[in-house]
């Protein structure tokens, strides 16, 4: 909009280029002057570059003041125009190319190649997998592209990037343990109460080492892709325990976390789904440990040109997956490796998180290694966790036992229709995040809705029996954009239509004048 505006006021003054004086050519080069130069003085122009953020500038604007002043002079005004036209398109383009590179730099381009190889041969798998299940639930993957992939694929995951930032949403992600970032979050770090109690019911994968699950599903695709089932999803929204509404999380470990919002869902306190691994011994190659003022531990090579390890040796307190979790606010990156089999990065961006080591007997041994690619490491502790799978079994019991008769399914774009049969006064937990546009009604009637986990989730009030639930969307501000932009479109033609009379008007008076005009100068007025 700012550009289409100073294209409409530079084609303007253009226009009556003959008209502005000298005094106006050197104020149009002494005010963005004054403008850049402040820019370069001012407390935080170390963050601009001088090259592209003064000199460059000037130059252009010097080259068109020199180009409108030959041309207001009438010195080859055809060719000054010409020149100018391919001048302002030239700085339009490299303008344009060097924002998106510096935009690259930052959130990354993803090539059309590799669109056209994954995004097509992935959407023709879930596609499938609406055809075989046609119900309203998530899909998410262990292989990435971009974390927008799954608006493409039409998985409905946890994976997404939003200029919007939902804040509350992404910090809930991140203390559960997901890789998370100011403005994404990204399907890694994900366990299998998360997967339960967020609805994912379908995960797919080109390494089963990524995934705890056994049940597949099958599917025609000549990719590596194969589709494990959760078939213990709760759903996208589902009854639960009263005690959740207004409920924060304040646990620095996402185990604690997941293991505080597991009992908040199904009203026992004390419900310990995760539990530590106490058999874990420690080694290292290379690294002189130390200790910083934040109650880190600092892991730091003693030759910097010879290779550096950190490893320990865990032993499976009992069957079942085990994660493991290195909290730290210094991201250094790593490599991991699971009894020398290469995972992945670990720590910096989107690869910090809680990660999945595997499945394991009871009693079993393995190693879990980590190799530093820079200098130093740091981290707090080294965290280690089991499912217990009895505590996950009283878990199941206790939201089967609240959602026997829950149903979901989506209505339409922005609408979900449940019918719940509350054996308790209890509350309708949803995994939409809370924000502006959201309406529920029960059993016909409109009601407020509250939220819980820091304000970042809705939840709503449900009292015993059945009821039928819709929560509808209808984007806050919709409403008053489209009455504002009908109003902007109707000044818009009125304008036109004014200048068009004007310019009519213009016309006749002109015409008139060249009458009058020819008329005196004619003969019969004794014109000689």
């Amino acid at each position: 909009m700012v550009s289409f505006l100073l294209i409409i006021l530079g084609a303007q003054a253009f226009d009556k280029l003959d008209k502005v004086r000298g005094r106006g050519f050197a104020a149009a080069f002494a005010i963005p002057f004054a403008m850049l130069l402040y820019a370069d003085l001012a407390d935080d122009g170390d963050h601009y570059e001088q090259v592209l953020t003064v000199l460059i500038p000037l130059v252009c604007l010097a080259v068109m003041l020199i180009l409108a002043w030959a041309y207001k002079k009438n010195i080859g005004k055809k060719a000054m125009c010409v020149v100018m036209a391919v001048f302002v398109c030239a700085e339009a383009y490299l303008n344009t190319a060097q924002s998106l590179y510096q935009m690259h730099d930052d959130i990354v381009f993803s090539t059309r190649e590799s669109y056209r190889w994954d995004i097509p041969l992935t959407r023709e798998v879930s596609e499938q997998i609406h055809g075989q299940d046609p119900g309203f639930y998530r899909m998410e993957k262990t292989f990435h592209r971009c974390v927008n992939d799954d608006i493409a694929l039409r998985m409905y995951g946890m994976s997404h990037s939003s200029s919007t930032l939902n804040a509350k949403a992404i910090a809930l992600l991140k203390s559960l343990g997901f890789a998370a970032r100011e403005h994404y979050t990204r399907y890694d770090g994900a366990t299998e109460l998360t997967d339960d109690i967020f609805g994912v019911r379908y995960v797919f994968a080109t390494d089963s080492k990524t995934v705890s699950y056994t049940q597949t599903v099958p599917v025609e695709t000549d990719t590596a892709i194969t589709v494990y089932k959760n078939s213990d999803d709760l759903g996208i929204a589902y009854l639960a325990d009263g005690g959740i509404i207004d409920f924060d999380i304040s646990e620095y470990s996402p185990f604690q976390a997941q293991n505080k919002l597991a009992s908040m869902l199904a009203g026992k306190k004390g419900t310990a789904v995760f539990k530590a691994i106490d058999d874990v011994t420690f080694d290292s190659d290379n690294i002189r440990i130390g200790s910083t003022t934040d109650s880190h531990y600092s892991y730091r090579k003693k030759n910097t040109d010879d290779d550096a390890w950190v490893e320990y040796t865990v032993t499976a307190s009992a069957d079942g997956p085990v994660y493991m979790f290195l909290p730290t606010k210094y991201e250094r990156e790593t490599q991991l490796y699971v009894n020398d089999i290469y995972r992945g990065n670990y720590f910096l961006y989107e690869n910090h998180g809680i990660e999945y080591l595997g499945t394991y007997r009871k009693g079993d041994s393995f190693r879990v290694k980590l190799k530093l690619l820079d200098d130093a490491v740091y981290y707090t502790n080294a965290w280690f966790y089991y499912i217990d799978s009895a505590s996950m079994e009283r878990f199941h019991s206790a939201m089967d036992e609240l959602n026997s008769g829950t149903t979901l399914a989506r209505t339409g774009g922005c609408t979900l229709e449940l019918t719940v049969d509350a054996p308790r006064d209890c509350a309708l937990f949803t995994t939409i995040p809370a924000e502006e546009g959201w309406t529920v009604q029960i059993d016909g009637e409109y009601v407020n809705w509250d939220t819980c986990l820091d304000e970042s989730l809705i939840c709503v009030p449900v009292s015993e029996g059945k009821h039928t639930i819709v929560l509808n969307f209808y984007p806050a501000g919709l409403s008053s954009g489209l009455i504002l932009t009908g109003i902007g479109m109707m000044i818009l033609a009125g304008m036109v239509i004014v200048c068009s009379m004007l310019r009519r008007r213009d016309e006749e008076l002109l015409a008139e004048r060249l009458e009058v005009s020819g008329t005196e100068d004619s003969p019969e007025n004794g014109a000689e």
